[in-house]
């Protein structure tokens, strides 16, 4: 039975084009953001934002971007309705990663890893980001990187050992990486000599 039109049949491609339309309004709703701000940015598709540049290897779509506005200190583009602004120019990177970066923490890591990792400083955003951070920073202030420096070139050293005297033997490359890793983390956080036959440092890897 129709209601509006006078046929069912109108009355469902109706509905359909009204649905559409709601659709491609929520799709398209943030797709002024940038040209409400006066940032240049790539002008998107109307449902998919710039799908052009999301379907490109991450090499070749940080070099398609990079090179899109020439010139430019920064530009906007869409992931989806998502608006993304990308910086460019130097100075402004390092203010922003220096000097205002407590009002830049949340930079595109959407992921939903449980566990440890989704406590690190790369995944966290807003306030629990920011506390975490604040207990951090003491510890890599520049002098104490300076002291750390050394021992990640130690450890750097006996990497590239154990790979010698590895030389014409198949390499477990992931035991090898995660002894380095685990290394210089224990070298740096709790000072613990790495020497040969150290059974603090062994019993540490285990």
């Amino acid at each position: 039975m129709s209601v509006v039109t006078g046929s069912w049949v109108a009355d469902v491609l109706l509905l359909a084009a009204f649905l559409l339309y709601l659709l491609h309004r929520k799709l398209t709703s943030t797709h002024g953001y940038f040209k409400d701000r006066g940032i240049p940015y790539l002008v998107p598709y109307s449902l998919l934002g710039n799908l052009t540049v999301q379907i490109k290897a991450a090499a070749d779509q940080a070099t398609f971007l990079y090179n899109s506005f020439p010139g430019e200190r920064f530009f906007g583009f869409f992931l989806l309705k998502e608006p993304i602004l990308v910086v460019k120019d130097p100075s402004l990177i390092q203010q922003m990663l220096v000097k205002d970066f407590a009002h830049f923490h949340d930079r595109g890591f959407n992921t939903q890893l449980d566990g440890l990792l989704s406590m690190s400083l790369f995944m966290l955003k807003g306030e629990p980001w920011r506390s975490l951070r604040y207990k951090l920073s003491p510890t890599f202030t520049s002098g104490k990187l300076k002291l750390m420096f050394q021992q990640i070139v130690n450890s750097g050293d006996r990497l590239l050992e154990s790979i010698e005297e590895s030389l014409g033997e198949t390499v477990d490359a992931k035991m090898i990486t995660h002894t380095f890793v685990m290394e210089v983390i224990a070298s740096t956080a709790f000072g613990l000599n790495f020497n040969r036959n150290n059974p603090e440092a062994e019993e540490f890897l285990e």
